[in-house]
């Protein structure tokens, strides 16, 4: 009777388990935020803080926002003097690591945007991952020239 019992305790964890194990592979998302921009800017990025606390990489697929009529994921590269925007198809998120969305780095590019963004407001983000699937988080708009979430000077080292 122990036996069965047992094996009946086990058979209904067991799904609880992965559950709870898919739930720790989840990507965290924090500091979401971009700057505000002026009236006849039609362009703003977004920066972000990807965590992967699994044990498989991830990827960031694709982005989406009621911000705007198209959202890209892009990075900056230098070419000799110049340093320009270029599109990315995916960012990879490695096991264990974090990856930082910041100025002169990864970032998601707003273009054609609904309404100038405004210092104080937030907004939604969805982010398409390929393991984690679709998440929302709100974007905080920062003052014009901030550099980092909360419109702070980035700690460089």
């Amino acid at each position: 009777m122990n036996l069965r019992f047992a094996v009946v305790v086990a058979l209904l964890l067991s799904p609880l388990a992965a559950f709870a194990q898919a739930a720790n592979d989840k990507i965290v998302v924090s500091d979401a935020w971009a700057r505000s921009s002026s009236g006849l800017t039609r362009t703003a990025a977004v920066y972000l803080t990807l965590a992967n606390p699994g044990s498989e990489p991830d990827r960031l697929q694709s982005v989406r926002t009621p911000a705007a009529q198209r959202a890209q994921l892009h990075t900056t590269v230098h070419q000799g003097d110049v340093m320009r925007m270029q599109r990315v198809d995916s960012i990879e998120i490695p096991p264990g690591q974090t990856v930082h969305m910041s100025p002169g780095r990864y970032h998601v590019m707003l273009m054609t945007l609904a309404k100038p963004l405004t210092q104080g407001d937030k907004f939604p983000l969805t982010l398409r991952f390929a393991r984690a699937g679709e998440m929302t988080v709100e974007v905080a708009v920062q003052a014009p020239g901030a550099m980092a979430p909360g419109g702070q000077m980035p700690h460089r080292r």
